[in-house]
């Protein structure tokens, strides 16, 4: 695992509020979002359309979108602005598509 995510004020409180971790395990988790996520070169069907549909909502911001374990990471670059919960709808495909 290489890269090293840098991680906002408001992504720290998402990921906390979000995801249920402490403190010192959020730039661990924002780093396997990074790594192991599903981004919108490897995600088919209405996954992909969607990622996409958020990246062009995000307005260029969020330019390193990631969907890891139920959750929709949004990066600009390597840095994590917020996490987003990723509709029931695509949860299933994700699933299938991360393994």
């Amino acid at each position: 695992m290489e890269p090293k995510a840098d991680v906002t004020r408001h992504g720290e409180k998402r990921i906390r509020q979000r995801v249920g971790i402490n403190k010192k395990a959020v730039a661990k988790n924002a780093d396997k979002a990074l790594v192991y996520g599903l981004d919108h070169n490897r995600a088919k069907g209405r996954l992909k359309h969607y990622i996409e549909w958020l990246y062009n909502k995000c307005g260029g911001t969020g330019n390193n979108i990631r969907v890891y374990n139920g959750y929709v990471y949004v990066f600009h670059d390597e840095t994590l602005i917020t996490i987003l919960y990723l509709p029931n709808e695509y949860r299933r495909s994700a699933q299938e598509q991360q393994k």
